[in-house]
């Protein structure tokens, strides 16, 4: 709005000179406010971006909004990318399938940005242009047409509120940070206070540091705001260190996370199929299940009495957080299930000592009670007093956790003895099929890993298989002379046998009597494991002349995403060569229908 000032200009001489008007018209400059920012209850906002001052003071931009461009324009969720004016699921539309304008032909349907012209196979039901889950399908949740909310996520077949929202007015809302429902329904901030941990703040805390339309957020591993505001993970995603990633034992197949050890469509590898009646049964396709795991779901075999993602039925997934014990979806000991989400009760502010039991605004939860102030030892985390020199979910640091099969040792995340950290997990290279040898490297199918190595059949070194591993039955501790025999605690097996001392020649190691000098898993030293496809030749580990690994030297989590792809590098007088063939993260380019940069997000604008 404009306003007109006088400007008084004097022209002769002391109090009889004449006068002459000058009326001039300008934008009113507000007091304090720089950069063109606007005063606006009694705080400078760029009303171009400000999701409480839209365009104009006091014109607050709904919960699932931005201000852009002084517009309040709809987000985007975590699977979505915007064509056009609209958001768009390029994984599951036949006019954008896999990307933006690509579109499948008239008798085809979009799966996993992939055209293709049956659904069934999938394990999933033709729905309109595409094959819908029905269980995880927000336009088609429970059955084809029915759409959630825009706020909604379809969980189980069901359109419910995300993990740790609550639901105000019809609405799904994260209670942790959002101004107008800060803690509770109808609980709204002042002006130029936000909503952090449920509490309305005038400054964000150190847990949470970054404002995101209205609330303070640590983006580290807010899966709403995951490495900046408004970057919300998809529902099968977590949050860890500011990326959207798959969860302990799921793979990154296109845009979804796949347990390829049990999917019809991805069996043992992304993109491979299982054909003709077939089943997906630990990564190899299959006539029919096995016993232990008898149940078909999405064409892979299942035990739907331990698996989170069919937990008592095909499609029944477990919340974040949760584990699958004898059919039913479970939280850890000591956890509730408060607000669809496992929430630790002696630390979380709004759910002190039971779920609903919240703190008053300011106050602390420690150890399930309410306390004005966190004990010298303790460091105040998301509302709560936690000890990061001990807790696995907040190791070293608030949201810092340790993952599965690690503890929490003097603020540092550690693994198990005889395990190599792999990303997020611990993992046992000299036999894990989808880190063998070294991190991220997966065996084919029809292979298995065997002293970090991808193998058909059982090594000379290791020729005995018990279960689904290669071992030496003559020197090992755990299965000696025959599968499953193990030594007594202080003995060895020695040439099958049980015995207090290892042969000549050879050392103990974690259990096993081992040639220092030959050993992959023991070279020169007990524990020092070659890489894949090295050999330990007089102690020392060397890789063989011609042969070849897979490799990739950009950041962790964007391998596989976008245009980014892992090379080979080969072997060359005994040491490796450079990664040939590697794809790396380069700038977006606009309007290129690619993800240049690898982030998950297709000709996204980057400042």
């Amino acid at each position: 709005m404009l306003w007109c000032r006088a400007v008084v200009r004097g022209i002769g001489i002391g109090w009889c000179g004449w006068l002459m008007m000058l009326w001039s018209c300008q934008a009113p400059q507000e007091p304090g406010c720089g950069d063109g920012k606007t005063l606006c209850s009694a705080r400078c906002v760029d009303l171009a971006s400000d999701v409480g001052h839209c365009g104009a003071c006091g014109k607050a931009c709904g919960a699932t909004e931005r201000c852009v461009k002084s517009r309040c324009v709809g987000l985007c969720d975590g699977k979505q990318v915007r064509c056009g004016e609209a958001c768009v699921d390029v994984q599951a539309t036949r006019a954008h399938c896999g990307a933006c304008g690509k579109a499948c032909g008239a008798t085809e349907a979009c799966v996993e940005g992939r055209c293709v012209s049956s659904c069934g196979s999938l394990g999933k039901v033709a729905c309109s242009e595409t094959c819908a889950d029905l269980q995880t399908d927000v336009a088609h949740c429970g059955v084809c047409g029915k759409a959630c909310d825009v706020t909604e996520r379809c969980v189980s077949g069901v359109c419910s509120c995300a993990s740790g929202e609550g639901r105000c007015a019809g609405r799904c809302v994260d209670l942790r940070a959002s101004r107008e429902h800060c803690g509770a329904c109808g609980v709204a901030c002042a002006d130029g206070q936000s909503c952090a941990s449920g509490v309305c703040v005038a400054v964000c805390p150190e847990a949470t540091p970054l404002l995101c339309l209205g609330g303070c957020i640590d983006v580290t591993r807010d899966s709403r705001h995951c490495g900046g505001c408004g970057k919300a993970c998809a529902l099968d995603q977590e949050c860890v260190g500011g990326q959207c990633l798959c969860a302990e034992g799921l793979m990154r197949c296109g845009d979804r996370c796949v347990d390829v050890m049990a999917n019809g469509a991805h069996c043992g590898a992304c993109g491979l199929a299982c054909e003709g009646g077939q089943v997906c049964s630990a990564g190899a396709c299959v006539a029919s299940c096995p016993a232990a795991t008898a149940t078909v779901c999405l064409g892979g075999c299942a035990d739907t009495q331990n698996n989170s993602l069919h937990c008592g039925a095909c499609g029944k997934g477990c919340t974040w957080g949760q584990y699958c014990e004898k059919g039913a979806c479970r939280c850890p000991e000591g956890q509730g299930f408060c607000d669809g989400a496992c929430v630790d009760l002696k630390v979380d502010r709004l759910h002190c000592g039971a779920c609903g039991k919240a703190c008053a605004g300011g106050q602390l939860c420690d150890e399930g009670a309410c306390v004005a102030n966190c004990a010298a030892s303790k460091k105040a985390c998301y509302g709560g007093c936690v000890d990061v020199s001990n807790n696995p979910r907040h190791c070293g640091g608030c949201g810092v956790v340790c993952r599965a099969g690690t503890g929490c040792v003097k603020g540092q995340c550690q693994c198990a003895a005889g395990q190599v950290r792999c990303g997020r997990s611990c993992v046992e290279v000299a036999a894990d099929p989808l880190n063998c040898g070294r991190c991220g490297l997966a065996c084919g199918m029809g292979e298995r890993c065997v002293e970090g190595r991808c193998e058909v059949g059982c090594s000379p070194s290791y020729p005995d298989r018990c279960g689904d591993r290669c071992v030496d039955r003559k020197r090992d501790n755990a299965h000696c002379g025959a599968c499953g025999v193990a030594c007594p605690q202080g003995q060895l097996c020695v040439e099958g046998k049980c015995a207090l001392n290892c042969p000549a020649g050879q050392s103990p190691c974690d259990g096993i009597c081992a040639d220092l000098q030959t050993d992959t898993l023991h070279c020169g030293v007990c524990g020092k494991a070659c890489a894949s496809y090295e050999r330990c030749v007089a102690g020392v580990c060397a890789c063989e002349e011609g042969v070849g690994r897979a490799c990739y030297t950009g950041p962790a989590g964007t391998e596989g995403r976008g245009v980014c792809k892992g090379g080979v590098s080969h072997c060359k007088q005994g040491q490796w060569s450079a990664c040939v063939g590697e794809v790396l993260p380069s700038a977006e380019i606009p309007q290129d229908r690619l993800d240049n940069n690898c982030d998950g997000q297709v000709d996204e604008v980057v400042p």
